[in-house]
C-alpha cells in the first residue's frame, strides 16, 4: 500500500523482504543506510559479528542491482564499504544517468559453501493469471534455463513435484560428498509464496533470487516485487 500511495510498482528489497518475512520465509537480514558514511558505520556494526558483510544499491529505479555494478559481497572492512558506496554511486550515475539512487543496502554476508542458488518467482499469465516458477537461481538464471511452472495454490506434495520437475533437483537429492539439501523447507517456502501469492491480488511480479539452500535450511538473499493497483 505504501508503495503504490508514493507512485511506485516496485517495492524496495526491504519491502520485499518484510512481506516475505511476514509469511514465515527466512529472510538475510537487511539495514538501510542513506550515505556512505552511514554503510561505513552499520558494516562495523555487522561485522563485530560476522566475517563480511554486503553492500547493495538501493533505488526504485534499479531492478537488477547486479546488471549496473550494485551488489558487492566480501567486504571485510568499515571503510572499504564506505568506499564500495562511494564506487557504486559514481558507476550508476555513468551507467544509468536517469535512475534515483535512495540509498545502499547493508547485510551480513551468509557464508553457506555447499548451499545451491535456487529461484522462486511469480508471473503473471495472460490466460492461467499467476504462475509459480521454480529451478536453478543466481545471476546466470537465463543462461542455464532450469525452471517448472505451477500454478497455485500449492501444498507440499504439489511443491514437492514442480521441484522434481528441474535439472537442480537431483543435486540437491545429494550426490556423492554432498549432503540432501532440506527438501522439506524448500518446499514449505513454496508452499508459502503461494500462499502470499494467493492473498494478495495486488502482486504483479515476484523473484527470489537468490534462495540460498542446503542441508540447514533455506535463506532468501534478495527478492523483488512488482505490484499494481
Amino acid at each position: 500500500a505504501r508503495a503504490l500511495a508514493r507512485g511506485n510498482t516496485m517495492l524496495t528489497e526491504a519491502e520485499s523482504k518484510a512481506v516475505l518475512n511476514a509469511y514465515g520465509i527466512p529472510i538475510a537480514e537487511t539495514k538501510i543506510c542513506a550515505d556512505p558514511d552511514c554503510v561505513a558505520e552499520t558494516a562495523g556494526e555487522i561485522l563485530k559479528t560476522n566475517r563480511a558483510c554486503v553492500v547493495k544499491i538501493h533505488s526504485d529505479d534499479i531492478s537488477h542491482k547486479s546488471d549496473v555494478g550494485g551488489v558487492r559481497l566480501g567486504i571485510t572492512s568499515a571503510a572499504e564499504a564506505r568506499e564500495v558506496a562511494r564506487a557504486m554511486a559514481a558507476t550508476v550515475a555513468k551507467t544509468l544517468p536517469q535512475a534515483r539512487i535512495d540509498g545502499w543496502v547493508v547485510e551480513p554476508m551468509i557464508e553457506r559453501p555447499n548451499a545451491h542458488e535456487l529461484i522462486i518467482g511469480m508471473s503473471e499469465d495472460l490466460t492461467f493469471g499467476p504462475t509459480l516458477l521454480f529451478g536453478a537461481g543466481g545471476t546466470a538464471v537465463e543462461v542455464i534455463k532450469d525452471t517448472a511452472h505451477a500454478l497455485p495454490p500449492l501444498d507440499m506434495m504439489l511443491a514437492r513435484d514442480l521441484m522434481r520437475q528441474t535439472r537442480i533437483y537431483r543435486l540437491l537429492e545429494g550426490y556423492r560428498s554432498q549432503p540432501q539439501a532440506d527438501l522439506d523447507a524448500i518446499a514449505d517456502v513454496l508452499v508459502r509464496v503461494s500462499s502470499l501469492v494467493a492473498d494478495l491480488p495486488e502482486l504483479r511480479e515476484l523473484d527470489v533470487n537468490p534462495l540460498l539452500a542446503d542441508d540447514k535450511g533455506c535463506i532468501a538473499l534478495d527478492a523483488r516485487m512488482r505490484v499494481a493497483d
